[in-house]
């Protein structure tokens, strides 16, 4: 009888050794297992940092999430308000307040204030009574320019001498319109009613342009080369060889109250009203052509148009018939309308132009006189728009390691927005909330009552109403912090995963080598 172990069937079977190929996968599937436990381990849930990234809302309604308004100053039924942005981006408005006076104001915005908006001082330029139009500039180095139409329809301009206001006159012929504009030397050019000057060396010269025709508000811009161009009714003129040179945007059409602005080559776009529409004019090869904008209603009486980006084309506008301050945009070949301000309860008349600037990233800020909110015919509210192109940036801080009723300090702070946050929301996981409306350098606090794994967020609210959120994850137990090996925990992390995969090679080597 055979030493062999006999089975009860009497058969002989003999112990299957296993294969070098068998033990790798089963080595192999014990490190792929090892490897997802360690993973699972490491590893923290997080939520993705979001934002919301719609741009212009387009559906007819108030925009809601792009567009704040301020009030910067009031003044009489006369007003006349005008807006420029700095290089900083922060406003300068230009306005008649209660009294009459023309006013220069700066505007700050605190960037964690919330709403605190803040006109931290006036100038009084004139108390001239019955101030006609005004038009306002900064140059280069932020100094402001202004030009103004007294009561005697006489065209004078302002500006500043170190801390004093200097005016002086410069046209007694009378003027209804005026424009402003600065060259690259801070030298400033108006156009008014038909007459255009500039001031060279401290000295004004002045000039009749004969118009073949026209009418109503005249718009006034520099080029590249500080060469003038202006638009008046339904014509254009420019001094590019020395001479004025005329062309007709529709001419013989009645079109009236143009406004102007030059693309990155210099050449010409208006923004016009014609027969209760409102129409938009370039040239092609020194051609004009035109096309209708918006048609529905009377529409377009008041206007101003910009370029942003060299290519896309911006118009603010008054729809007379819904009384409603609207806005158009142009981009790849296609119009965008949409209403900005109900003034179903307000009052824009066509003495009370629009101003429109563009930032640093050439994005449209506008400004518009209405009647103050009490309704009376007597007063007016000066209003701010611009479009908020950026979303804000939460910051929830880094992840902790936390004992049970350890406090701990958040920084509202470290979010950001291009103008303003005006709202933090804290969830801190654990049933308890927080919010913020206004921010002044101080820290949240907080501490958890039991251990656990947390997920604090993090919500902020810009001034426009687009919101960004932000996460952190809150380890809390007993004896948990502080963490010695915090900063070493990727090292260690892969020294345990080094560790665990030698061990199981070691153990299937010793297996192999028992069989």
């Amino acid at each position: 009888m055979s030493n062999k172990t006999q089975f009860k069937t009497g058969t002989k079977r003999a112990i299957k050794k296993p294969s070098i190929k068998n033990a790798n996968l089963r080595i192999g599937a014990l490190c792929l297992l090892c490897l997802l436990v360690l993973s699972m381990t490491v590893m923290s849930p997080r939520i993705v940092h979001s934002a919301n990234s719609t741009v212009v809302s387009n559906d007819g309604s108030l925009w809601q999430r792009k567009v704040v308004i301020l009030e910067v100053g009031q003044g009489t039924w006369s007003i006349k308000g005008t807006m420029e942005l700095d290089s900083q981006g922060l406003p300068h408005v230009v306005f008649v307040d209660l009294s009459d006076n023309l006013v220069y104001a700066e505007i700050e915005i605190d960037m964690f204030g919330g709403s605190d908006w803040t006109i931290p001082h006036t100038e009084t330029i004139t108390t001239s009574s019955s101030i006609g139009a005004i038009s306002f500039k900064l140059d280069s180095e932020d100094r402001p320019h202004i030009v103004f139409v007294d009561q005697n329809l006489y065209v004078k301009y302002a500006f500043k001498d170190g801390s004093s206001w200097v005016i002086e006159s410069v046209d007694t012929h009378d003027a209804y319109w005026t424009s402003l504009a600065v060259d690259s030397e801070g030298v400033p050019h108006i156009a008014y009613f038909d007459g255009y000057a500039n001031r060279t060396g401290g000295v004004w010269t002045n000039e009749i342009i004969t118009w073949p025709s026209g009418g109503g508000r005249c718009s006034l811009t520099i080029d590249s080369t500080d060469v003038p161009h202006i638009t008046y009714g339904g014509w254009y003129a420019n001094k590019t060889t020395g001479i004025w040179t005329f062309s007709g945007i529709v001419p013989g059409t009645g079109s009236w109250d143009g406004s102007l602005d030059l693309d990155e080559e210099d050449k010409p776009h208006v923004s016009y009203y014609q027969d209760g529409d409102l129409k938009y004019g370039w040239t092609v090869d020194g051609v004009w052509t035109s096309e209708s904008v918006d048609t529905e209603g009377d529409v377009g009486s008041i206007s101003c148009v910009t370029l942003h980006a060299g290519a896309d084309v911006y118009i603010v506008y008054y729809d007379a018939t819904n009384n409603d301050v609207k806005f158009a945009s142009k981009a790849y070949g296609t119009w965008y309308l949409g209403k900005v301000d109900d003034m179903s309860n307000d009052w824009l008349s066509h003495d009370h132009p629009f101003c429109l600037a563009r930032a640093a990233d050439r994005s449209p800020h506008f400004v518009y006189p209405t009647n103050a909110p009490h309704g009376m015919d007597t007063e007016f509210q000066l209003t701010w728009v611009f479009i908020d192109s950026e979303s804000p940036v939460a910051d929830a801080g880094p992840d902790r390691i936390l004992d049970v009723n350890e406090v701990f300090n958040l920084e509202p702070g470290a979010s950001s927005d291009n103008y303003a946050i005006v709202s933090w929301f804290y969830d801190f996981g654990d049933g308890n909330t927080v919010t913020l409306t206004t921010f002044s350098g101080a820290t949240v606090s907080h501490f958890y009552q039991t251990d656990g794994t947390y997920v604090m967020l993090l919500i902020v609210t810009d001034v426009s109403g687009q919101q960004d959120m932000d996460s952190a994850i809150m380890t809390v137990g007993t004896g948990t912090s502080p963490n010695p090996f915090e900063g070493l925990q990727p090292i260690l992390n892969m020294v345990s995963l080094v560790s665990a995969v030698a061990l199981i090679l070691i153990i299937a080597y010793f297996i192999n080598k028992r069989r």
